[in-house]
């Protein structure tokens, strides 16, 4: 049901992707966790960057001190952004533009450099602010409250995610190795598996061990559910074989709709 186009209910309509407010609704508190993802990556690998650039503590804590306060000026800039152009394009320039520092990190030579990148990235805590813009103009009253706390709820696991791991993406090869199948979604550059995560406090969360039977069981199954429809084709462990240790995402588009198993 829709009031004045906007969803009344969250949890009954929460896989029809065909309604526009469900679907932006996973989109984006997925948008806001990979945000926190790039936003704190980079704190589990802090022991190696001071031992590799000769950190001091006092040059860690400016680090901490200026992601946090470029935060602040990146959701006052982001919120008057939204009421200009919108959550839908604010959320496209803030992911391209924030991926800029969080890849440059990686080239970082020296506390000035480290220090540019990582104040940069905090920008990227921005997207709180557009996630509960984007929830708040697509549910109505009754349930806009249970949206706005679910999206940024998710999103922030982001925070708590320090590691994916990636196990495929860009790679020329036929579909599950399959000789004389068609070529992958993975061959045209448009697809990526993830078969595990680690935990900001070292768990390891498994989609090989974790699918059933596990403390993890209903989140990597939630996971699982919430990208069907923002991704053409999502398979996991119930799909076959060759997916029983892994997440399979990818772009296809299918005139049926999404693919999920």
């Amino acid at each position: 049901m829709e009031l004045q186009n906007k969803a009344t209910a969250l949890w009954s309509n929460f896989l029809n992707v065909k309604m526009v407010q469900i679907r932006t609704f996973h989109m984006t508190w997925f948008a806001f966790f990979a945000c926190f993802f790039a936003w704190f990556g980079i704190a589990p690998l802090m022991s190696v960057v001071r031992d590799e650039l000769g950190l001091t503590p006092n040059q860690i804590g400016w680090a901490i001190i200026g992601s946090v306060s470029m935060t602040i000026f990146a959701r006052l800039f982001i919120g008057w952004l939204c009421d200009r152009i919108g959550p839908r394009k604010s959320y496209t320039w803030l992911l391209i533009v924030g991926s800029l520092p969080v890849m440059g990190i990686g080239l970082a030579q020296s506390f000035e450099t480290f220090l540019l990148f990582r104040v940069l990235i905090g920008g990227i805590g921005a997207s709180f602010v557009i996630t509960q813009y984007h929830t708040s103009v697509m549910f109505a009253p009754n349930v806009v409250g249970t949206a706005n706390a679910t999206s940024a709820g998710w999103g922030n696991l982001g925070g708590g995610v320090t590691q994916m791991r990636v196990v495929a993406h860009y790679a020329c090869r036929p579909r599950n190795n399959q000789k004389g199948a068609k070529i992958s979604e993975h061959g045209k550059g448009r697809a990526i598996d993830i078969a595990g995560f680690t935990l900001r406090n070292g768990a390891t969360v498994s989609v090989l061990n974790d699918w059933s039977g596990s403390r993890y069981s209903q989140s990597l199954r939630k996971m699982h559910g919430a990208a069907c429809g923002p991704f053409g084709t999502v398979l996991g462990p119930d799909a076959n074989r060759f997916h029983r240790d892994h997440f399979h995402f990818d772009t296809a588009r299918y005139r049926s709709g999404t693919y999920c198993r």
